[in-house]
């Protein structure tokens, strides 16, 4: 199974990840609203989905012959979300992962003692 590593908002913490889904600071307005800050998310998804070659294309047949869409799906990807302690952005990733089909999620929380990242997986 492929793997995609994201962390949710980049420079918050020390990770060990490339990709992020949020800047360093999430504007008050998306804050206030999941269903926006889950756009934004599922935006994110496809840029990186795209630039890591990680997308599967289905083309979905229309009623007129002519414009048959393409769905784009994140089939056979496990996603590793490295959480940064911002609940309502947590929710907000995995809402939009599910949207593109990710099966397999997975959280890492950070536990300061050991300086290590523990699973949980989602469900």
């Amino acid at each position: 199974m492929k793997k995609l590593e994201i962390g949710v908002c980049e420079g918050r913490h020390e990770m060990p990840c490339k990709n992020f889904i949020f800047g360093q600071e999430i504007d008050q307005k998306w804050l206030v609203n999941p269903t926006w800050l889950e756009a934004l998310a599922s935006s994110r998804f496809w840029r990186l989905l795209q630039d890591t070659n990680l997308i599967t294309w289905h083309q979905v047949p229309s009623e007129d012959y002519y414009t048959d869409d393409c769905v784009g799906r994140a089939e056979g990807v496990e996603l590793v979300i490295y959480v940064t302690g911002l609940t309502i952005a947590v929710f907000a990733i995995v809402n939009a992962a599910k949207g593109w089909g990710f099966k397999k999620i997975t959280l890492m929380h950070y536990n300061r003692e050991s300086g290590q990242y523990y699973p949980q997986e989602v469900r």
